[in-house]
């Protein structure tokens, strides 16, 4: 029997409706009326969630590469998250973000959100697993190119660091990804050998 897990006023787990997470990532492109547009967009059509990307450039790329110019665009200020948080909530949304870096993480606790997520990328990042399980909130874990085993690192150190609520995502990493690299018995794989909710 899978844990459930109270997010707000949603429930994730078995036997629950599907949590649907509009993902927004970078795709406001820097632009905060952008930003607002998309999460409201994301309220009409019914989504649970809006999941956002911080990407600090200063910390995550160096300077001169095209990642960081990208990047530099698309970093928004404290004071802009605010406003988009405040959206969400009014769109009856939770708000949540996969924070890059640590400068993002920091951020992001201020904001006190009430999910956190650690991307396929940051699952080998024991600073940012350490950063994100001082929130004292659920975390989802993509696991896009990882085996079993790294997996249950992660969940081993969130657990050592006092995080018990996990939520683990089947990911693949290739955008958009072939009908044949989907590899959903994967998704049974980890029911089997968690005992958290599995997307």
């Amino acid at each position: 029997m899978t844990m459930e897990i109270r997010i707000k006023h949603k429930t994730i787990g078995s036997g629950h409706p599907v949590f649907i997470i509009a993902e927004i990532g970078t795709n406001h492109n820097g632009n905060l009326e952008l930003a607002l547009e998309m999460v409201e967009r994301a309220g009409e059509l019914g989504a649970d969630a809006v999941k956002f990307q911080p990407v600090a450039p200063w910390a995550s790329y160096v300077e001169g590469t095209e990642a960081h110019a990208i990047y530099s665009r698309t970093w928004l200020e404290l004071e802009d998250w605010k406003k988009i948080k405040e959206r969400a909530e009014r769109c009856n949304l939770i708000f949540f973000a996969a924070p890059a870096d640590l400068p993002g993480a920091e951020m992001m606790r201020t904001l006190q959100i009430p999910l956190v997520k650690i991307s396929s990328p940051s699952m080998t990042s024991v600073p940012l697993q350490d950063a994100v399980a001082a929130y004292g909130v659920p975390v989802m874990v993509s696991t896009g190119m990882s085996y079993v085993g790294e997996v249950e690192k992660v969940v081993l150190r969130l657990n050592a660091r006092g995080v018990k609520e996990i939520i683990l995502l089947h990911c693949v990493s290739l955008y958009p990804s072939p009908v044949e690299c989907l590899n959903l018995k994967a998704i049974q794989t980890m029911m089997q050998v968690f005992p958290y909710p599995i997307g």
